[in-house]
């Protein structure tokens, strides 16, 4: 089967076996995470995909020397179109619409997984010192697992963990921020943003979040970014996009990591606007709060999110080719605490609920004591005769 070619005008790169950077401990973490997904009883996990491995048995006939050999080596991945197979599907969105979702078969779903170990592995040094800087700087991030480069099985796979941290902060920043102030929270949210992602910037992008040594070391260059847009071509059938579908955490992670220049953009309108400006990022869900002084009008503080918005509209626009979806971008001016209230209660601040101690949230002790207290009203109800 011929490789297809991503190159673009003006591009000279030639492509090299995937072998040349892509490892067996690579292809190791990608079936230890995969695993792990197959082996979860919780019901996040009982996904199509998921489901049709675990009835297969498909991993248990996987023997990771021999596959690696057999197919990763040397391209040969290429000439088994069965086996490496991605079959597109669409599902209903809850706005009404329809998403595309993309099947990928066992032995596919590896080498993607595998891929999403490599960028792991090459951006973990930056990685963890940015994560510091942006830590101190309120700017936090999220996208739905940790993998665990070291120990795929020590991965947390839950997406629902950074979701509810991920609002819990939101929730926090604000109640603390409106003490005898306004506080601004913009919400944002990028246009079909999964079937966006150019896989050259992608690739570009990556590679400036890798040190010199990450790169030399895993043999990143721009050959071998060729090769992976070859991989990313065969799956999607496209020159953008990454597949979606239930639990793809690879997807969620490359999509992360591509946002990272916005990151970086948001810390310089921290810096150059306003020092109080939070950020908070769950993938692409983006809320981003300031505080105002309490006397501030209205249409003045209006007037610096919509500077604010602008600004990484641009950005988005002109450096990673993405845009901003209008119909999900919305502006609240908070003045009190029973404002923010009303915000919890209308908005996806709500979801995996678990108040904070600060909102009167109760311990698991006295949850435990609650749920026991009514399972024991229920034992010792007495039962309704029916008398006909």
């Amino acid at each position: 089967m011929r490789r297809k070619s991503c190159l673009r005008v003006g591009e000279r790169a030639i492509s090299v076996p995937i072998g040349r950077f892509l490892t067996e401990d690579h292809v190791r973490g990608a079936i230890e995470l995969l695993s792990c997904q197959v082996q979860s009883s919780s019901r996040t996990h009982r996904s199509l995909d998921l489901e049709i491995i675990r009835r297969e048995n498909a991993l248990n006939t996987i023997v990771l020397e021999q596959f690696y050999t057999d197919y990763i080596r040397n391209d040969l991945c290429f000439n088994y179109p069965n086996l490496f197979r991605s079959i597109p599907y669409s599902v209903p969105k809850g706005d009404g619409g329809v998403r595309q979702f993309h099947f990928l078969e066992t032995p596919l779903w590896i080498l993607y997984y595998a891929l999403g170990f490599y960028f792991l592995d090459l951006t973990q040094a930056m990685r963890n010192d940015l994560n510091s800087i942006q830590t101190r700087a309120s700017i936090q991030t999220y996208y739905g697992a940790n993998i665990c480069l070291e120990n795929p099985q020590r991965s947390q796979i839950y997406y629902q963990q950074d979701y509810q941290e991920f609002t819990r902060n939101i929730r926090r920043t604000v109640r603390r921020h409106i003490q005898n102030h306004k506080v601004a929270i913009l919400h944002l949210d990028i246009q079909d943003f999964f079937r966006s992602i150019d896989h050259a910037r992608l690739m570009q992008v990556l590679a400036d979040q890798a040190l010199p040594a990450s790169r030399l070391r895993l043999r990143y260059d721009e050959h071998t970014g060729l090769t992976i847009r070859e991989i990313l071509f065969l799956i999607i059938q496209r020159p953008e996009g990454l597949p979606i579908s239930q639990q793809n955490i690879v997807s969620n992670l490359l999509s992360h990591l591509f946002l990272y220049p916005l990151d970086c953009c948001v810390r310089e309108i921290q810096m150059d606007i306003t020092p109080s400006l939070t950020f908070h990022r769950y993938v692409d869900d983006m809320f981003l709060t300031v505080q105002f002084p309490s006397e501030q009008a209205n249409e003045n503080i209006g007037t610096t999110m919509l500077d604010i918005s602008t600004r990484i509209g641009e950005h988005l626009s002109s450096n990673l080719g993405l845009s901003l979806n209008p119909l999900k971008t919305r502006l609240d001016i908070l003045a009190s605490e029973d404002e923010v209230d009303d915000l919890i209660e209308r908005s996806r601040l709500v979801s995996f609920y678990t108040p904070l101690p600060e909102e009167g949230g109760e311990t698991p002790q006295e949850t435990l004591n609650r749920a026991i207290l009514v399972l024991q009203q229920i034992s010792f109800k007495p039962a309704i005769s029916m008398v006909t």
